[in-house]
């Protein structure tokens, strides 16, 4: 809609709301208000991609198909079970035919792994899986370790 004009120029509201937030990119993992502008990067993905998806709490991945791209480079995802979800984060997402960086690991799972990825394999259980793809540790001597990487670790 053509709403304002400023000296002798049309301004396209809608139109520059849609620039404003495509430029607006939101900082911090805890969806934190603070934010920048600049020139977001492209998404990955776009509308129509089949892709494999694992979304809180799943597994494994499963196949669904992009429908929509969010200004926030989250996706909606309608799964072949006809499921929808939303505000789908990229690293939840592998385009179909990808290999996925956690998915020999899941939650509970017993393995060995090493401490700080120095030394001996431990015994441990996973205790998250996180989206960057690495992995929270509880030792079975009762230490702890957030971020272990898939190379320092091996199934029992």
């Amino acid at each position: 809609m053509m709403a304002r004009q400023m000296g002798d120029k049309d301004i396209d509201v809608n139109g520059a709301r849609d620039l404003a937030a495509s430029l607006t990119t939101t900082l911090g993992a805890t969806g934190t208000s603070e934010r920048i502008v600049g020139i977001a990067p492209k998404p990955i993905y776009k509308e129509g991609d089949v892709v494999k998806a694992r979304c809180g709490g799943w597994t494994k991945h499963y196949q669904g198909v992009i429908t929509r791209v969010n200004v926030d480079k989250t996706y909606n995802i309608t799964f072949e079970d006809g499921e929808k979800k939303s505000n789908v984060k990229e690293s939840q997402i592998q385009k179909e035919g990808e290999e996925s960086t956690s998915e020999s690991f899941v939650l509970g799972q017993k393995v060995r792994a090493k401490f700080a990825g120095k030394g001996h394999f431990y015994p441990a259980t996973i205790s998250a899986v996180n989206e960057d793809g690495t992995f929270d540790l509880k030792y079975l001597d009762g230490d702890w370790e957030e971020n272990a990487k898939k190379d320092n670790l091996l199934p029992l």
